[in-house]
């Protein structure tokens, strides 16, 4: 009995080599201290964007703020500071790190049986002890690690499909603020054209040359497009809010933004267009690392079906008598055989695979739709610049030029002027439909490589 109980003297020694708890609550006033102190030329911003130009060599310039933010500057600074990119990358780490510490045997386990003999004896307590280790002849802590990494996987995907939205986010909300921007000049244009007509009209209407309902009507006209104006001027500046937004920056951040529209990718054709979608599509990536992870956890299951053998010393004591031993079980695989656990996820491997063929042919629809938004926005800007146009221009030229020769009816130069506006903002819609149908499409087909999707470490087990 005093070796049993000498042995137990280690349990303390034993329990001290397990992990301590430290707490480590949010501090919410230095969160909005350090987020109010994000530069786009801070050192980390620039060593990320490094890490993004060396791994898309061929697809990104140099990060250079210094000439003010453009698309691809404000791309990478929202790929780091991005909340939901920074949230779907944290929560990403979760599965790693309970990976990297799978498929360890179970620790061994200490058994200790006292009793007393009721009856008057010399001896009257009865003392077992055994230790009892796992001997993994199963296989199953393998399968286990690799189901781990497949999820791991899984997750890492889902942060990569978070990042990849982020930038098609940011590419529509960049695309609509060139816009406005845009359509905010052409109207300031339209604006000092209007108020030269309104000097010629002022000056007739003194001269009792025009009624004073028409010198109205280029007023309501000057009127109208101030409002406009100054809406969109708002407009423009809740959309610049929301750019911050995606780029992970307080609403109030000052950066010079450079406005223009989102490049337009290589046209190629449909075959290889699928072919380019089923290789670095991050959501169709997403799907298959799911189907992968569920593939793993049926293999488990099935091998969960066989046992591992426990063995281990045993020790006893009875009426002073030591008496030294092994002790052994394992589980037959008889009845239960963990039926209900492999039907499930045969059935969950099955549904994966299906949501992974549906979301393949969902995608090349969206792409066939892109295209066609590209496409339409082509026909109808060149209908606009080539027909409607040049006769706008024209007939603001002869109006001009009668004008010029004393013959002028203001009210047809007012119509006139506002044609060729509405003509420009219409070839503005068209620049956005495009602008806007590219970014879907590089959404879909292009490849967008970022430390999120780097391997795993070198000799890991998979």
């Amino acid at each position: 009995m005093r070796s049993a109980l000498f042995g137990l003297l280690f349990l303390p020694l034993l329990l001290g080599a397990c992990q301590g708890y430290r707490a480590d609550p949010p501090d919410l006033a230095a969160h909005d201290r350090s987020w109010a102190g994000r530069r786009a030329d801070a050192d980390g911003v620039g060593a990320y964007a490094a890490s993004l130009e060396r791994l898309n060599a061929e697809a990104r310039a140099p990060f250079d703020p210094s000439d003010g933010i453009g698309l691809e500057e404000a791309e990478a600074i929202a790929l780091l500071f991005n909340p939901e990119l920074r949230m779907a990358r944290l929560n990403a780490r979760v599965p790693l790190l309970g990976a990297q510490q799978s498929g360890i045997a179970p620790d061994p386990q200490l058994s200790l049986d006292l009793l007393r003999i009721v009856e008057s004896v010399s001896s009257p307590w009865i003392l077992g002890t055994g230790l009892s280790f796992t001997i993994p002849l199963s296989g199953r802590l393998r399968t286990e690690r690799l189901q781990a990494f497949a999820e791991a996987d899984a997750a890492r995907a889902l942060a990569h499909a978070a990042e990849r939205t982020v930038v098609m986010r940011l590419r529509h909300a960049w695309n609509r603020w060139t816009a406005t921007a845009e359509r905010v000049g052409l109207i300031e244009e339209h604006l000092k054209a209007i108020g030269g007509v309104l000097k010629i009209a002022s000056a007739q209407r003194d001269a009792n040359q025009i009624g004073a309902p028409q010198l109205r009507v280029l007023k309501l006209e000057e009127v109208r497009r101030v409002g406009e104006r100054d809406l969109l001027r708002i407009q423009h500046e809740r959309q610049r809010v929301a750019l911050n937004r995606l780029l992970g920056l307080t609403p109030d951040a000052a950066l010079e933004l450079v406005p223009t529209f989102s490049p337009e990718g290589d046209v190629l054709e449909a075959s290889a267009e699928r072919a380019q979608l089923r290789a670095v599509n991050p959501d169709l990536a997403l799907a298959n690392a799911r189907y992968l992870a569920a593939e793993k956890a049926y293999s488990h299951e099935v091998r969960k079906q066989y046992s591992d053998l426990q063995l281990g010393p045993a020790y006893a004591n009875e009426d002073g008598d030591s008496q030294l031993g092994a002790t052994s079980g394992v589980t037959l695989p008889l009845w239960n055989r963990n039926r209900r656990a492999i039907a499930e996820s045969r059935a969950a491997r099955d549904a994966a695979k299906g949501a992974y063929e549906a979301r393949f042919e969902m995608l090349v629809g969206d792409l066939a739709d892109a295209r066609i938004d590209q496409r339409a926005a082509t026909v109808r800007g060149a209908w606009l610049r080539e027909q409607v146009a040049p006769m706008a221009d024209t007939q603001l030229a002869e109006l001009r030029t009668l004008g010029e020769l004393g013959d002028m009816d203001v009210l047809i130069l007012k119509d006139a002027l506002t044609s060729v506006l509405e003509t420009k903002l219409q070839i503005l819609d068209v620049r956005l439909q495009r602008a806007q149908a590219s970014a879907r499409v590089h959404a879909l087909i292009d490849p967008l490589l970022t430390p999120t999707v780097r391997p795993c470490p070198e000799g890991e087990t998979r």
